[in-house]
């Protein structure tokens, strides 16, 4: 017998074992439970919604892949610009890069080629999107 309950409690037993289900309605109400989990509300807001959005309607047990320590420590990703459009996105190399850079091109770069770099992301990893500098995404 499972119940859903949201913001509390519900024991049932199943022969000797008595097991606690517990619904939150975001991802992010959990994270601030879980010790490493919780520094993922550190991160910009628009980052902690995509977060939701993703784990919205996912169940997971107190110690497996989609608690938020597991998340934090083992999927959550943030990169500097260069790592992301070099290492991650694949769509500049060193070079073209450095040459951005040094012709100062590199802001405009970014913004004209924003949804090429996320689609890109999106293909290999869960694309959180980016604030400044930084580019967010799970592994």
């Amino acid at each position: 017998m499972v119940k859903e309950v949201k913001f509390g409690f519900l024991f049932y037993l199943e022969g000797e074992k008595m097991s606690i289900k517990v619904v939150y309605d975001k991802f992010s109400d959990v994270c601030e439970h879980y010790n490493f989990g919780k520094k993922l509300l550190d991160e910009p807001a628009k980052i902690i919604e995509r977060l939701d959005e993703h784990f919205d309607g996912v169940e997971f047990g107190q110690f497996d892949g989609n608690n938020p320590d597991n998340v934090y420590i083992n999927s959550f990703t943030e990169v500097d610009t260069k790592e992301a459009l070099i290492d991650f996105a694949g769509i500049l190399n060193h070079g073209e890069y450095e040459q951005l850079v040094n012709e100062d091109r590199l802001s405009a770069y970014v913004e004209e080629h924003e949804e090429e770099i996320a689609s890109r992301l999106g293909d290999s990893y869960v694309f959180l999107g980016h604030e400044g500098d930084s580019w967010y995404f799970l592994q």
